[in-house]
């Protein structure tokens, strides 16, 4: 395989990885409280948390195993520093929240794996896409662009 053709393959391969994966922005902590919208406990319309403010997202959730109508609020600041989040294009949360059970995830691995996100879809696709462009003639000389395109095709 030519080295070009490495740096088509990696393009590819981080464009289909990037576009299957949630979007995000991914952030550190769980900034979200989820509740049922229970309108005998809380008002008409209105879930446990309803006392933030208004809900970020609203919709059907499987809550203690009941399909209901259901409230995200986001708070300013996390409510739980372990873990890391990321937005749903359609407003709803992604939360990869780990347990004591195995031990939690500490702050700088989830910092780490939050800027991993962005510099995987942002610089490496950059130094990738702009080896591309260089050519077949020039491909060889981008050797950054190389080790990165090789490291994502293995």
């Amino acid at each position: 395989m030519s080295p070009l053709d490495e740096l088509r393959q990696a393009l590819a391969t981080l464009d289909r990885e990037s576009a299957a994966a949630t979007a995000g922005p991914w952030e550190f902590g769980d900034r979200q409280s989820v509740a049922g919208v229970m309108p005998d406990l809380h008002g008409e319309g209105k879930c446990a948390y309803c006392h933030y403010g208004e809900p970020s997202w609203a919709g059907k959730r499987s809550i203690n195993g009941t399909r209901m109508l259901a409230h995200v609020h986001t708070r300013p600041e996390p409510w739980w520093d372990h873990g890391i989040f990321a937005w749903r294009e359609d407003g709803s949360v992604l939360v990869v929240n780990d347990t004591d059970e195995y031990g939690y995830m500490t702050k700088p691995d989830a910092t780490l794996i939050v800027n991993a996100v962005a510099l995987y879809r942002g610089v490496v696709r950059d130094i990738i896409a702009d080896a591309v462009a260089a050519g077949p003639e020039l491909a060889y000389a981008h050797g950054a662009a190389l080790r990165l395109a090789r490291a994502i095709n293995t």
